[in-house]
This record gives C-alpha cells, structure tokens and sequence, in this order.
C-alpha cells in the first residue's frame, strides 16, 4: 500500500493488475471524526476514483464509479463482508469488469451506454439466495441527462464531468435472483 493524499484526508491507493484505486470521500463530511483505516472510509466513500495505465505506451484511462459505497453498504447486508479475496466474490468481479471496461475505453472500442452487473452466489450469502448487482457505464453527455435522477452529490457530479474524467460508472442497486 502507498499512502496519497486526497483534499484533507490520507486514503490508500492500491493497485490491481494495471488499475489504480483511490478511495475519495466528500468535503463535506471532514467535520467528522475518522479513523483512518480501510473499513471506516469504506462507510463515508462517496465515489470510487479508478486508473488504468500501461507503462511501456501513453495509454492512460481516467474513471469514476459512484456510489461506490452504496454497493458496498449492500453487498455487506447480503454476504457479510466486503473483503473475499475468491474470484467469485462481488468486489473481484468488479475489478475484473472494469480494468475490461477501461481497457475498450482508452482505445475508443467501448459502446456507452453500458449496463453490466455482477453476482453473489447463494453460497457466499448469508440468507442463501443469489443477488446481482448493477452498474451502468456512461460517457460524460450522458452523465449529464441522468445524474439528477441518482441523486448524486454536487461535488461528485463535478469530478465526473472534470476533464481528467474518461468514463463515469453509477451503481444503479441490488436485486435478489430467485
């Protein structure tokens, strides 16, 4: 783990293959106590800040997912935890889909807007039942027509419509799959 430093927190940044991650919470929660480990920022993350970069090319993706916590917040209420390192689990399924994702967007091959989602099966559930889990992927025109009806934070909205900013992906919710 590297430590960076994001507004007036210290939040980790971590690697995954070829992805970069930064964990950002909002300015307006810094009145707030914290303690600075992964699980609590996990509870007040407004969006998840996503990199992908090749080092031996230019090629360098910039993304942003928000409501990153809510999809937390619910994977947490269905399996547990967050924090299953097997390749079935939420979270990796995830990582998997978006280095995918940002890999088709930095060379132009991406097709937005894109709905994916990934599952916990019932055997990693606490309740027994299988739950997916949405996302849409949006450009920045169409982050534009939607991000009203999300309801998403002013400061949020302004770093996905940032110019750094390649792709914007929204946690739409949790279905339970009979």
């Amino acid at each position: 783990w590297e430590r960076a430093s994001y507004r007036s927190f210290t939040l980790p940044l971590y690697q995954r293959g070829m992805i970069f991650y930064r964990l950002s919470a909002l300015l307006h929660w810094q009145d707030k106590p914290y303690q600075m480990n992964e699980r609590r920022i996990e509870k007040f993350m407004g969006f998840l800040e996503m990199g992908y970069s090749d080092p031996n090319t230019d090629f360098h993706v910039e993304g942003v997912c928000v409501d990153f916590d809510r999809f937390l917040a619910d994977l947490e209420s269905v399996a547990g935890t967050t924090d299953d390192k097997c390749e079935e689990f939420p979270t990796e399924a995830y990582h998997a889909h978006m280095e995918d994702i940002l890999t088709e967007a930095g060379l132009g091959r991406l097709k937005l807007p894109l709905l994916f989602s990934v599952v916990l099966d019932e055997w990693l559930s606490i309740h027994g039942f299988n739950y997916r889990f949405t996302f849409l992927v949006v450009d920045k025109d169409f982050f534009r027509q939607i991000y009203h009806e999300y309801e998403i934070d002013k400061d949020i909205v302004r770093k996905c419509l940032s110019a750094d900013t390649d792709v914007i992906v929204v946690y739409t919710g949790m279905t339970r799959i009979d």
